[in-house]
């Protein structure tokens, strides 16, 4: 299970030379580079040997993914309020109030979740169900492109060991899988085209 954020600021932001984004210059809003957006892994487990395994697998250089377990490798309640506790700001004086658009999951709906975005400068709005598809930008604009990144980095590793042993079937570690969606993820121009979704 992966979670992704969209934001509507790297609609605007203008590539600097190194591939960076920037959210000063030309825009006005100075600021310097624009961070990428958080990015969270989940991986099916019980207990939390593996959670702590993990965590030694993030790229040093990805300090916007994190990782987590659970029993179902599906979100509940108290995973989304763990995970939002991580990856919205607090309100502070010089940023305005923004929008958290989400969709019809159960545990969207949930008081605690709308009480936590509030309590950081966050309106939460779901949504209604079957338009995640074709109004939220994760969806529109953002996963299918990961997904093929994601897909082409695998099938590459996969080619790789098949030709050192053709009778085997490769099967890769968590840790590759970490690295792979770390790579993709730091594509700025993934988050570029996600962003731009907003302006229409």
């Amino acid at each position: 299970t992966v979670s992704t954020m969209v934001s509507s600021e790297w609609a605007c932001a203008p590539s600097s030379r190194d591939g960076c984004v920037s959210v000063g210059g030309q825009d006005g809003r100075g600021g310097g580079p624009l961070p990428l957006p958080p990015v969270e892994l989940m991986f099916k487990a019980a207990g939390h040997q593996l959670h702590e395994r993990l965590q030694h697998c993030i790229p040093v250089w990805a300090p916007w993914m994190t990782v987590v377990t659970s029993p179902s490798a599906s979100y509940t309640e108290a995973n989304l309020l763990d995970y939002l506790d991580k990856v919205l700001p607090p309100l502070t004086a010089d940023r305005g109030w923004r929008i958290l658009l989400a969709d019809w999951f159960k545990p969207h709906q949930k008081d605690s979740v709308r009480l936590l975005a509030w309590s950081r400068g966050f309106v939460l709005v779901l949504h209604g169900g079957g338009a995640t598809p074709v109004c939220q930008p994760n969806d529109t604009e953002l996963h299918a492109h990961l997904r093929r990144n994601y897909l082409e980095l695998e099938q590459q590793w996969m080619m790789g060991e098949q030709s050192v042993d053709p009778h085997k079937c490769p099967v890769p570690k968590k840790q590759d899988c970490m690295e792979w969606m770390a790579q993709c993820w730091s594509k700025a121009a993934l988050h570029r085209r996600a962003g731009g979704n907003f302006k229409s």
